[in-house]
């Protein structure tokens, strides 16, 4: 499918001296809307820093649209900000980027339907809102200027949880993380958009005196503290622009995948794995019950009723990772969180890396629409897609032994085929623009394969 790239960035800026840019171009009003997200970056900052809220109080801000040489965007995994590196011709700036007291940027991306169609930018097409928050600026030999950004997540992890007092765990998750962002003029703009619902209450599930408080560390951010409160519950919370969304963990099962398959839309597979690596041992998390005086104990996955458990056992017994949470009184949170924890681990046996070139998917999925959490189906070939995953085990050894596999290998390689799954999960993606080159997109991914 033909398709056009196109990226357009908005740079707000607030100065450390008063200016008036070089051209009508630059002023706010001829933006009609385009580039509120990084007037809303701006602001947010404005509210963090008191020395920046002088720099507004003079009217020093100015908003400049720009159409990048590169971008580059890169969706991390959940708990840490999403960053995008610029690069602008230089001649693009209306001033010395000297003397910008902070900066926050739009990022749009996207394709238009013919080389001359004009690029509309709009909320759909916005794939980045965040700050230059580092200071570090480079120049190149080629007149081009760089600088990093972090998106809001950034503004949770850089705001301290200081002499907030205790929380009152008697309240709904929900309500909680309201008022934690609420507490900050930086991040009370910030939505809140909780999915998980009914919101869980988290002194429900403790045992000591003081499970419905808890007082955050004195170097503990706003992120450290909502990431703490959301992981007890069994939930994730990540950032997509301007809100904060609290769900529970995804899984692979049941869900549509992308499809993407070597040599069709799919380009530079790298598979990660250990050879000869144990499969994950199970995991058994334990809990004090104070009321009941008793040890609570919850292993995943869970052990067949003939294992070897202990002392007189004829058979070597079965290695567990072993944790030790506390307050947690509630059977059904401790399964939770034993599963949890190890699919932290199972789920990084089998990583794999991969680029493609493509914005569109072959049942038109826009691809750049994907991020870490979306489920995607990869197919190291054509004839795996067609003729192994999926298939019935006696269909997948007669292909096999057509295709000149000896008896004994194409029945261990059908049978391999019972564990192996083309279901995978973003675990991080990468948006590259190259004026120069188009669109690229980078994928890790990981996998259930050791899931049984």
């Amino acid at each position: 499918m033909l398709f056009y790239p196109r990226a357009e960035v908005v740079l707000g800026f607030v100065l450390d001296y008063p200016f008036e840019a070089r051209s009508a171009n630059f002023t706010l009003q001829n933006f009609a809307g385009f580039g509120a997200a990084a007037l809303d970056a701006l602001d947010a900052l404005r509210r963090r820093f008191p020395e920046i809220a002088e720099r507004f109080d003079a009217n020093i801000a100015h908003l400049v649209r720009v159409a990048p040489q590169e971008l580059h965007i890169t969706r991390n995994p959940y708990t840490a900000a999403d960053e995008c590196k610029i690069k602008i011709d230089y001649r693009h700036f209306p001033f010395d980027p000297r003397i910008a007291r902070a900066v926050a940027v739009e990022c749009h991306l996207g394709t238009a339907p013919s080389i001359d169609a004009p690029f509309i930018a709009n909320s759909r097409t916005r794939r980045f809102i965040g700050y230059a928050d580092t200071g570090d600026w480079s120049w190149d030999d080629d007149d081009t200027i760089t600088f990093v950004c972090r998106d809001h997540t950034a503004l949770l992890i850089d705001t301290p949880w200081l002499d907030r007092g205790q929380l009152d765990l008697k309240n709904d998750l929900q309500t909680i993380i309201r008022a934690i962002l609420d507490q900050d003029d930086a991040t009370r703009p910030i939505a809140l958009d909780f999915r998980a619902l009914p919101p869980p209450i988290l002194a429900q599930s403790r045992s000591d005196v003081a499970g419905d408080k808890q007082t955050a560390s004195t170097r503990q951010s706003v992120w450290d503290t909502i990431v703490e409160l959301v992981s007890e519950a069994g939930l994730i919370a990540w950032i997509e622009q301007r809100t904060l969304i609290v769900d529970g963990g995804q899984t692979l099962r049941g869900l549509p995948s992308t499809p993407f398959v070597a040599g069709r839309n799919l380009k530079s597979l790298r598979v990660r794995r250990h050879i000869g690596r144990k499969r994950t041992p199970p995991v058994t998390v334990e809990a004090w019950n104070v009321e009941k005086k008793e040890v609570l104990s919850a292993t995943w996955p869970a052990l067949p009723d003939d294992a070897p458990t202990g002392e007189g056992a004829t058979q070597k017994p079965i290695r567990k990772l072993r944790f030790t949470l506390s307050n947690i009184i509630d059977q059904a949170v401790l399964i939770k969180a034993a599963r949890n924890i190890w699919l932290r681990f199972a789920l990084l046996d089998l990583a794999v890396e991969f680029e493609t070139n493509d914005v569109r998917g072959p049942n038109d999925e826009f691809l750049l629409d994907l991020k870490p959490g979306s489920p995607v189906a990869i197919h190291f070939s054509e004839d795996e897609r067609i003729h192994l995953n999926g298939r019935p085990f006696e269909q997948r050894r007669a292909w096999l032994a057509g295709r000149g596999y000896s008896g004994q290998v194409a029945t261990a390689i059908a049978y391999a085929y019972e564990q192996l799954t083309p279901a995978y999960q973003v675990v991080e993606i990468g948006q590259h623009f190259r004026a120069s080159q188009g669109i690229t997109l980078s994928f890790r991914c990981a996998s259930y394969i050791t899931a049984d």
